[in-house]
């Protein structure tokens, strides 16, 4: 072997490994809340997603902690470079506005390169005040045993 196919070699392998990086880092995932007459509060691995407020249908675009597109954030956006790769945790509070009807609340969560919803959290109109938590497990593509995470 010459110093020129091990130079080549060795190059690919890099290539390879840094694109395997770039697809873990570009994770992204649509978080989704449908809460009519209710106050919402989200924390997705501990980071509060202070977009969400409650009150009617709302989404939000979250990212890798060190998405490339991160660095471009301003500190308002900051808490939405959440995810990571793996398991990952979400957190839902809930209660009801003063003096507003409540409808059913839903959360989900819908993931960049997944054919289905990566989670679902419900509550009936019945269930005014309350929390949910839970895990999620991301990965950069979907799984072929996937199932969605379901929260009640």
């Amino acid at each position: 072997m010459n110093y020129k196919t091990i130079i080549i070699s060795a190059l690919l392998g890099a290539l390879a490994t840094l694109q395997v990086l770039a697809e873990d880092t570009n994770l992204r995932a649509t978080l989704g809340v449908n809460g009519q007459g209710r106050t919402v509060e989200i924390k997705v691995n501990g980071s509060l997603i202070s977009n969400i407020k409650g009150g009617g249908s709302e989404a939000v675009q979250l990212y890798h902690k060190d998405h490339p597109w991160g660095e471009n954030f301003s500190p308002a956006r900051k808490h939405l470079l959440c995810l990571k790769k793996g398991d990952n945790t979400i957190y839902i509070a809930y209660s009801q506005k003063d003096d507003e009807d409540v409808e059913n609340l839903g959360v989900y969560i819908m993931a960049s390169g997944y054919s289905k919803t990566l989670l679902v959290a419900t509550k009936t109109k019945d269930e005014v005040t309350g929390t949910m938590s839970g895990k999620f497990v991301l990965h950069s593509k979907e799984p072929e045993d996937f199932k969605t995470e379901k929260l009640k």
